[in-house]
């Protein structure tokens, strides 16, 4: 890959909007999941993931740019970027696994992430607003212990996701 792709590709990742949204109850995420699963058959990637597993905007953003770079180098496991960077982000191979870390949980918070700002505000309205997303030190560490991140921080969380792809 060369040196102009990975900047092109990082450029995207820092693109990405990402915000908090709130607890829906099970039928409202149901409908929720699906129109955003619509939208992702198009050119653009959403993904709804469970706050209490997010450590960081470092991390999804990490999440999203390896899954950027799977799809360039087809070396990607899933057909979809959203899931791509659901499966880096739960640092994992498997996608049920994946479901089961980091995905959207009835009565939890919330985070959207969105590869654009207009697939952004289409999925906040569609979610009834989401507000910035915030992170403290104390949730970012049990955050990673809940992923089985050791040690503290961006290094050690995207050193973590990118052995995930050499481990399982």
């Amino acid at each position: 890959m060369t040196m102009r792709t990975l900047n092109r590709l990082n450029n995207s990742a820092m693109a990405a909007r990402i915000g908090l949204c709130r607890p829906m109850d099970a039928s409202e995420l149901a409908k929720a999941l699906a129109a955003i699963g619509e939208r992702n058959k198009r050119a653009r990637m959403a993904q709804l993931l469970d706050y209490g597993s997010v450590v960081s905007e470092t991390h999804l953003r990490g999440a999203y740019l390896n899954a950027l770079v799977a799809f360039e180098e087809r070396t990607n496991i899933a057909r979809t970027l959203a899931m791509e960077t659901l499966l880096f982000a739960a640092m994992t191979r498997q996608i049920s696994v994946a479901v089961e870390r980091l995905g959207a949980k009835p009565g939890r918070m919330l985070v959207l992430m969105c590869s654009d700002r207009r697939t952004y505000d289409w999925c906040a309205r569609l979610l009834g607003g989401c507000s910035a997303f915030r992170t403290t030190g104390t949730h970012e560490r049990a955050a990673a212990r809940a992923l089985g991140v050791a040690g503290i921080g961006a290094e050690a969380v995207l050193g973590a996701m990118s052995m995930a792809r050499l481990r399982d």
